[in-house]
């Protein structure tokens, strides 16, 4: 007999069904298209006293073209490497500073050979800068 107010086995495991369903949606360019998160909203805000031989702005991205079953989110990643270099070359960048290596790309399922050309394409110069992690 089931007391008023308690969550019985059925209902529990529904709702545990329906948290996965949800997390188990594919993250595409297109569904979840590139966010930048600029330091400087405009050109004209980064310029300041230290900052005055600079020209542009400096904004942090996730790695584009991501291609996992299952990131360190739970979702699943299918992205586009081209589209999402073009939709960094829309938001006006030129330059990109990648801070992994060719492992940590391949990690994520990025093409690094796809990437070069990618940012090739929209005009986009790709520096790889790897930043080894001493964990």
């Amino acid at each position: 007999m089931e007391k008023r107010g308690a969550i019985s086995f059925k209902n529990m495991f529904s709702d545990i069904k329906r948290a996965t369903t949800t997390q188990s949606k594919v993250v595409t360019s297109e569904s979840k298209p590139m966010v930048i998160s600029w330091m400087w909203k405009t050109e004209s805000e980064a310029q300041t006293e230290e900052t005055s031989s600079l020209q542009g702005r400096l904004g942090l991205s996730h790695a584009p073209g991501k291609v996992l079953s299952r990131g360190r989110d739970g979702k699943s990643y299918e992205r586009n490497i081209r589209t999402d270099v073009f939709q960094y070359a829309s938001h006006g960048v030129k330059l990109i500073i990648c801070l992994l290596n060719d492992y940590e790309l391949r990690t994520l399922g990025v093409d690094i050979k796809k990437y070069r050309n990618a940012c090739h394409e929209a005009e986009i110069r790709l520096v790889q800068f790897p930043i080894t992690e001493m964990a």
